[in-house]
């Protein structure tokens, strides 16, 4: 059990989302759960899971190191089958708010 926060970078969480295409193949956004079913019970998860979940904590690892070295998220190279879609500018952060 922690005692006390973790230094900022050291976390990261994993969350599960549900979407829809409709008859335009547009997505929809229906749900999404903070604790996703990893189970391997099926042949689709079977095949994804493993590779996906390598990859986010490679990614996690790597993103902790770079915002402890402060430098940009740009260009991660743990990122293989995903695309990694990130805004350094914190001037466009600002703008886009909550």
């Amino acid at each position: 059990m922690l005692t006390q926060a973790p230094p900022q970078g050291s976390c990261f969480a994993l969350f599960g989302a549900d979407i829809i295409l409709d008859a335009a193949l547009n997505p929809w956004l229906t749900e999404v759960q903070k604790g996703p079913g990893l189970s391997l019970n099926d042949a689709v998860k079977l095949a994804v899971l493993p590779a996906m979940l390598a990859e986010a904590i490679a990614l996690a690892e790597e993103a902790r190191f770079k915002t402890l070295n402060q430098q940009s998220m740009a260009k991660l190279q743990a990122q293989s089958n995903f695309e990694w879609v990130i805004n350094d500018d914190p001037a466009a952060v600002a703008e886009s708010g909550p």
